[in-house]
């Protein structure tokens, strides 16, 4: 039986190509997310990373543009969205690397997270689901998906592909919770 570790190439996971994966717009303010590359300062080669726009629309400028990337490691498939008790960003997204399996990550920006120090960041992100097989086929990354509780403005659902024992991927439902 073959680990991701054992493996004598990276596992690869096809990340597709750099259209928007995700927007949502609150109160002026317009979040994109798609793929991207980028490269990691240590890291011996580019890999797929996520890219976080926001635009504010009343004056059509960009308030932040950067990239989310891990060393040695591949993020992709992005879906946001915003709680509406507080405007805070959620975000969920596909990782994996040479010893990780295509898994699920989430995390958080909190809307008055605005100081020179907060921008162009998010939170340390966190494994909402971890894989445990590779991905064989070459239609990954259609379901990640994440939506505002209408009933319950801290928390933001999100769905997300990873693979799991079985020949094919499976989708974990969570809930990831915002500050208000």
């Amino acid at each position: 039986q073959q680990t991701a570790t054992s493996a004598a190439e990276e596992p690869k996971v096809s990340t597709g190509d750099a259209r928007i994966q995700s927007a949502i717009w609150y109160q002026g303010k317009l979040w994109l997310a798609f793929n991207d590359s980028c490269f990691i300062i240590g890291d011996t080669k580019s890999r797929s990373c996520i890219r976080l726009i926001q635009i504010d629309t009343l004056t059509n400028r960009v308030i932040q543009d950067f990239d989310i990337g891990a060393l040695a490691s591949s993020l992709y498939y992005p879906a946001i969205s915003i709680n509406r008790g507080g405007g805070n960003l959620g975000i969920i997204f596909g990782y994996s690397s040479h010893s990780i399996y295509p898994s699920i990550l989430v995390s958080t920006r909190a809307s008055n997270d605005d100081d020179d120090n907060e921008l162009n960041s998010i939170k340390e992100p966190e494994f909402l689901k971890l894989g445990t097989a590779n991905e064989l086929s070459n239609r990954y990354g259609d379901y990640f998906a994440a939506s505002s509780d209408p009933s319950n403005t801290s928390i933001i659902w999100v769905a997300g592909e990873y693979h799991h024992s079985i020949a094919t991927w499976s989708t974990y439902i969570g809930e990831l919770y915002t500050q208000k």
